[in-house]
Order: structure tokens, then sequence, then C-alpha cells
């Protein structure tokens, strides 16, 4: 992870006051702003690193496309699903040696797939269904796999919090 980046805490309860997302300038400022926020509400952070900031916000054109971020719901009581389908995916990644790091989310499972910084999103895409094609071919429930990939403003739970 790099610095600066965005975070942001809020609820999952509806019409709770959410709190605006807020730029993290430095590794203590993210522990501090954690340590702060934890097991008060749900803690989010950036998917994707950027290369520039303004004063409040994060500047969306100077995204690090650099990884792809697989989200695994387990909506419901699905969360047997969920892991079904990160271990499809996973065998998919290990038979291609791709660098990987994986999350328990609370409700799922966050997969990242590393790769090389490029500057536009269509690969990303193009690799994403290559996936989904592959987990949809080798399950018999609905996928768990979140169609949303490749947005910049995209949030994912920060690792190890409540």
């Amino acid at each position: 992870m790099k610095y600066p980046r965005e975070v942001w805490a809020g609820s999952h309860i509806k019409n709770a006051p959410q709190m605006k997302r807020k730029i993290v300038r430095t590794k203590n400022e993210y522990v501090n702003f954690i340590k702060l926020q934890n097991n008060r509400t749900n803690l989010y952070t950036t998917v994707y690193d950027f290369g520039e900031f303004a004063e409040f916000a994060k500047i969306d054109s100077s995204v690090v496309l650099n990884r792809i971020f697989l989200d695994f719901d387990a909506h419901g009581d699905n969360l047997i699903h969920a892991l079904t389908d990160l271990k499809i995916v996973l065998d998919y990644v290990y038979e291609r040696n791709i660098e990987h790091t994986c999350f328990f989310s609370g409700r799922g499972f966050h997969l990242f797939l590393e790769g090389e910084q490029i500057d536009n999103i269509r690969p990303i895409q193009f690799f994403f269904r290559q996936i989904k094609e592959h987990l949809e071919s080798n399950i018999l429930h609905k996928s768990t796999l979140d169609e949303r990939v490749g947005q910049s403003t995209r949030l994912r739970r920060i690792p190890n919090t409540v």
C-alpha cells in the first residue's frame, strides 16, 4: 500500500450518519485512523493507489492500475459458496503463477491479483471476464463474484478491522 491514500469509516445501517472520505498522508496517519475508528464502524480504503492528491481528495485520473480486485460476496448465508468460488479462482491463479493476496472481508473474501502497471482499464476488464467465465463453468450455484471491476472510486474493507 502506498501513501497518501483515501480512507472512509462508515456504517452498514441504512440512514445512519456517514463520515466523509478522508486522505491519510502517511502510514502513521493510516494506523491512527484505524485505531480511532476500529470497533466503532466499518473501515474502508481505496482498492487502487493514486499518484496525485488534492487537499481533500484523490485525483481519479492519477489512478495506478497494477492489480485486479476480486470481491466474493457471501450474500445472506452463502459463505460456503463464496469460499468455493474463491478456491476455484485461486486454482486458476496458482496455475498461472500470479502473485496475489487474499483477505476475509467479513461477508466474503477479497482477492488481489498483482500485475504490471498499465494505462488502460480494458486489459483488467478482459482478464476479469476470463476469470468469471472459468468460475461460472465450474460451479452449480449463482456466482458470488462481484461484477464491479476496475472502478477507481471503489472501496474495500481494511484488512484485520472489525
